[in-house]
């Protein structure tokens, strides 16, 4: 577990901050033809994409803390999140009973997550990449209400030594209670199809999730130990023909289309196996769970 105090020094370009979730609305899609050449039905159409809802990733009891203090600085945890956005980031939610009071000086109240990122399988030539993120309103040191957010690669250890210059925007909404820091994808090292573990052991109680308290003390206040692991998305476009009135959401999709960078896509069927008459093509475009758009089209063979 990092130190949970502040260093007196966090200067950062703007230049080097993502952008915050970029793609208000909803994931569309459309069919624009589907055309017959032997046994082969080509689809193309047009997608547009939302940034994905949060997926839960753990939840805590309310009133847990370690040390049974009501949780008024921040530190009772209730639930984490993660959710992938269109312009390349990825964001992680901590959600508590309460924010920390915006208040200069003691306490400290620091969120804390660690976690890898790599593929599915093990693959020696593309190894998984392990981080914990430090997050707090404030700083112990320089009294400030200002959030500041730390990124550290984690190798074999987060042992503190590990400090990077990776950093995004850090938002602390009173409203709903989160904590939410986005960093870019391409710095965690998490492409798509790629997925996000918790690195357990290395903070308090070995949770992946945790809240720790500086300025009296250095003390672990709560934490989550959960065991999900987060599909990083991309971009997809899947089909499907079958019988007339089908519900799209319960279809059978077996092809993916090829997604342009535009969000155009061009996909082709086997229909070798069908016999003559009137078909439905169901399309079908994702980013990341329960975000999917649904479109069909008549097609006769």
């Amino acid at each position: 577990m990092r130190p949970l105090l502040a260093p007196l020094t966090l200067v950062l370009a703007a230049a080097s901050l993502p952008g915050t979730a970029s793609a208000a609305g909803t994931t569309s899609l459309t069919i624009g033809s589907a055309t017959m050449s032997g046994s082969t039905l080509t689809v193309t159409g047009a997608s547009t994409y939302a940034d994905q809802p949060f997926v839960l990733q753990g939840d805590d009891p309310v009133g847990d803390t370690v040390n049974g203090l009501p949780g008024t600085f921040g530190q009772d945890l209730t639930g984490a999140g993660i959710a992938s956005n269109t312009n390349g980031t990825i964001s992680f939610r901590w959600t508590a009973s309460e924010l920390p009071p915006v208040l200069n000086g003691s306490p400290q109240l620091t969120y804390g997550w660690t976690f890898c990122a790599g593929p599915v399988e093990e693959d020696p030539e593309d190894p998984q990449a392990c981080w914990e993120l430090t997050a707090s309103r404030m700083n112990w040191f320089i009294p400030n209400p200002e959030p500041w957010l730390q990124v550290w690669s984690c190798a074999s250890t987060c042992d503190g030594s590990g400090l990077t210059n990776i950093t995004g925007p850090l938002v602390f909404d009173g409203a709903t209670k989160t904590v939410t820091a986005t960093l870019s994808r391409d710095a965690l090292s998490a492409d798509p199809g790629d997925v996000i573990s918790p690195l357990l052991g290395f903070s308090f109680n070995d949770g992946a999730l945790w809240t720790g308290m500086a300025g009296w003390y250095l003390a672990g206040q709560d934490f989550i130990n959960y065991e999900d692991t987060y599909t990083v998305p991309g971009k997809r476009v899947s089909l499907a023909i079958a019988e007339p009135g089908q519900d799209p959401a319960t279809v059978t999709y077996g092809t993916d289309a090829t997604v342009a960078q535009s969000g155009s896509y061009t996909g082709s069927l086997d229909v070798s196996t069908l016999a003559p008459g009137s078909y439905t093509v169901y399309s079908r475009a994702c980013y990341g769970a329960n975000n999917c758009a649904y479109a069909t089209s008549g097609v006769t063979i």
